[in-house]
């Protein structure tokens, strides 16, 4: 299935090989009305595979949303729609250096104008287990200024080998405490 949903190749070859069977019909008889009609039906395909790609929401399009909803509320100084994309478990959390403790805290220390997030890869997908669970690796870039009256403009990049989510109760991915990350690069 992943193969239909990822690569609009395979609905060019699908919609060339219905017009190549309706030429194949149209041998011995009114040879265009089969034609058109294999034309007819190669377009239809690939409309109706243009219209899966984009519209159909696979669980590899809502773990990319919960990555980017969080660096969109990261861009407007939310932390609590930060921390709402956090997994219950990580949201109960009184650890200081959990993700959550970190939130709470990158967000007193700055104010943040742009975010970008680049290299986003899915390295797994569960959906067998119980909660199922994903893992993605990406690069977060943050800019913006520090708190207080010696505020100064800052530039990060932090790079995430491993960045656990799972899926709630409610059907949303969440982000998990289980995350990797290098010494962030401030320049």
């Amino acid at each position: 299935m992943n193969v239909f949903m990822n690569n609009i190749l395979v609905w060019a070859l699908i919609a060339t090989g219905l017009v190549l069977v309706g030429y194949a019909f149209a041998k011995g008889t009114n040879k265009t009305t089969f034609l058109w009609q294999g034309v007819i039906a190669g377009v239809l395909a690939v409309i109706v595979g243009v219209v899966c790609v984009y519209f159909v929401q696979t669980e590899e399009k809502q773990v990319r949303a919960t990555i980017y909803a969080i660096a969109e509320a990261a861009e407007r100084n939310d932390p609590d729609a930060v921390i709402a994309l956090l997994s219950r478990d990580a949201q109960k959390t009184t650890n200081p250096t959990g993700v959550k403790g970190i939130v709470k805290w990158a967000f007193k220390l700055a104010t943040v104008e742009k975010t970008k997030v680049t290299n986003f890869k899915i390295l797994e997908l569960n959906l067998a287990t119980s909660p199922p669970r994903a893992k993605v690796s990406l690069r977060a870039s943050a800019q913006g200024k520090s708190q207080g009256t010696d505020a100064y403009p800052f530039f990060t990049i932090v790079e995430f080998p491993m960045i656990e989510l799972r899926k709630e109760q409610d059907g949303v991915w969440r982000v998990t405490d289980n995350i990797e990350y290098l010494t962030p690069q401030y320049l």
